[in-house]
Order: structure tokens, then C-alpha cells, then sequence
């Protein structure tokens, strides 16, 4: 594997680790324009620590299976690119889906 090929490989698994050790870490504060920022992760402190702390969760397991699924599998760079793009629109819902479980009346 070239230079090239290991970047394309694991940029976005080395990222989402790098996101969640960020969000894990130092959290942003509420209101900041970064992190996992909805309205429901907006309505109150806790909601928002919870949702940074969930997303960073999510995130770093994301990024450790995608590393061990590429190093693992030789997967063609379309399928590689389309689990990318389903773990990172997956956040979403999942991080709601928990919020809204642990602040069901926020």
C-alpha cells in the first residue's frame, strides 16, 4: 500500500478518532457552534454534556472499527467510502435516539 492509498485509506477512520478524543477531552460549551449541535443536545447543560460525551463515544468506536475493518478486509473504495458515509450519517440518529431517552421531557 502506497503513500497515497493509506491515506485514502484511513484519513476518515483517523479523523472520527481524532473528532471523539476532541469531544471526549474538552467539550465544547454550550452554545458553541461545534460539537453535537441540535436542538434537542441545546435544551439544557446536562442534555448538552451528555450529547458531547455520546457523540465522542460514538465517533471513537467508529473510527476503531473502521480501522480494523480496512486493515482486515480489502474492501474496493466505493464500499469503503459508502460504511464512511453510513457511520458518519449515523451519528445523528443515534446520539438523538439517546438523548431522547435520557431527557424525555426536554
Amino acid at each position: 500500500m502506497g503513500d497515497m492509498e493509506f491515506l485514502q485509506a484511513y484519513l476518515v477512520p483517523i479523523l472520527f478518532v481524532f473528532y471523539a478524543l476532541m469531544l471526549l477531552a474538552k467539550p465544547p460549551k454550550l452554545g458553541a457552534s461545534r460539537g453535537f449541535c441540535t436542538q434537542r443536545a441545546q435544551k439544557s447543560e446536562k442534555a448538552w454534556q451528555f450529547a458531547q460525551r455520546a457523540a465522542g463515544l460514538y465517533c471513537g468506536a467508529a473510527g476503531i472499527v473502521l480501522f480494523l475493518v480496512i486493515g482486515l478486509i480489502p474492501l474496493p473504495f466505493w464500499a469503503q467510502t459508502v460504511l464512511e458515509l453510513a457511520l458518519i450519517i449515523g451519528l445523528y440518529p443515534v446520539v438523538n435516539t439517546l438523548l431522547k431517552k435520557r431527557f424525555p421531557d426536554d
